[in-house]
């Protein structure tokens, strides 16, 4: 694995452990629903690093997308059961996964406007 495929498999790694620890304390509580969710989000995640090169900025911006809208959730939870500083964690997560997912997705549009115009010429 050379430096730049690293540089972007490893943010979906990490992505996936919030939710991996989430799902695992989801479970201890006995919210199965919240627990299935968050294991999705981790799958996704480490399916996602398989298929990253293949579309390295649409994959990323999908799934960083997901991950602040699972995690805009998560927040949205932890504050319904009166949890104290969880709950802001996962919305500064949140913010920061959506701040990806648009960032990725700008590149994503940037090169397949390239493309399009290297046809035209």
């Amino acid at each position: 694995m050379d430096k730049a495929e690293r540089k972007l498999k490893l943010p979906l790694i990490i992505g996936a452990l919030p939710f991996l620890l989430a799902s695992l304390d989801a479970f201890d509580q006995g919210s199965t629903v919240l627990a299935a969710v968050n294991l999705m989000m981790t799958a996704a995640n480490w399916i996602a690093v398989r298929f990253v090169s293949k579309a390295p900025e649409m994959t990323s911006a999908v799934i960083y997308f997901c991950n602040a809208l699972v995690a805009a959730f998560l927040s949205y939870d932890y504050f319904q059961q009166g949890k104290q500083g969880l709950p802001y964690a996962w919305v500064v997560a949140a913010t920061v996964f959506l701040v990806a997912a648009a960032v990725f997705y700008r590149r994503a549009r940037r090169g397949r406007r390239e493309l399009t115009n290297q046809g035209q010429a």
